[in-house]
């Protein structure tokens, strides 16, 4: 079995409030692609995962 070429483009940013508080924002799978997988040959289809485009948002804190 073999998964077909597959590329994705994922953005991620952070940006510092202060010394010690940042945020964090990530985006995965920007372009929406599909994976795609084969049983030998591309004319044997197995498999197709798409996990569609995720929002994710977050802070750290230093103590």
């Amino acid at each position: 079995m073999y998964t077909k070429d597959y590329g994705q483009l994922d953005l991620n940013a952070a940006y510092n409030l202060t010394e010690q508080l940042s945020l964090i924002a990530s985006v995965v799978n920007l372009t929406e692609e599909v994976e795609e997988g084969y049983w030998k040959q591309e004319n044997r289809f197995t498999y197709n995962q798409y996990s569609g485009r995720r929002f994710y948002l977050g802070a750290n804190y230093n103590f």
